[in-house]
């Protein structure tokens, strides 16, 4: 689920990642004849249906809905291997005294999710600014880290 980008600037995205290209140079057709030919490729691929990718772009969802597309998604497509939602400061929270309470509701309700349908779900979040300034990134770096710590079974920094 990403409530950031489109179906076509994720589409975009993945072809560029699967042809190991530019994504910029794929958009404005600077793409030389290998990887164009690279591009062909992972877009036949991924029309033919190998890679078995769905996307729900629905801008700015509640926890709520985003369990309920889940639930809904996994009775249709019992093989789903990854739950992916992009990201965690784009939906709605729900409504708490403060930021970390709504947070830990969307983290927790996630977590129950994915014990659920059995199948794990990755919440992408962003960093604070002051993880530029760091030499290494942490939890401290995560805003609400507490919430999102205690909930997830791996952190991982990119």
């Amino acid at each position: 689920m990403s409530m950031e980008m489109s179906y076509g600037e994720i589409m975009d995205r993945v072809i560029s990642l699967m042809a190991h290209c530019d994504p910029s140079e794929m958009r404005r057709g600077t793409l030389d004849d290998y990887h164009f030919a690279r591009v062909s490729e992972s877009l036949k691929s991924v029309r033919s249906d190998g890679y078995k990718l769905y996307y729900d772009d629905t801008p700015s969802l509640t926890i709520d809905q985003v369990c309920a597309r889940a639930k809904a998604f996994k009775r249709k497509h019992p093989n789903c291997k990854l739950i992916q939602i992009d990201y965690l400061g784009l939906m709605q929270t729900p409504k708490a005294e403060r930021n970390d309470l709504s947070i830990k509701t969307i983290t927790n309700r996630l977590k129950q999710l994915s014990k659920e349908i059995s199948v794990p779900v990755m919440l992408l979040t962003q960093l604070s600014r002051e993880a530029d300034k760091a030499e290494r990134n942490a939890m401290n770096h995560l805003a609400d880290s507490s919430a999102i710590e205690r909930d997830a079974d791996l952190v991982i920094f990119c």
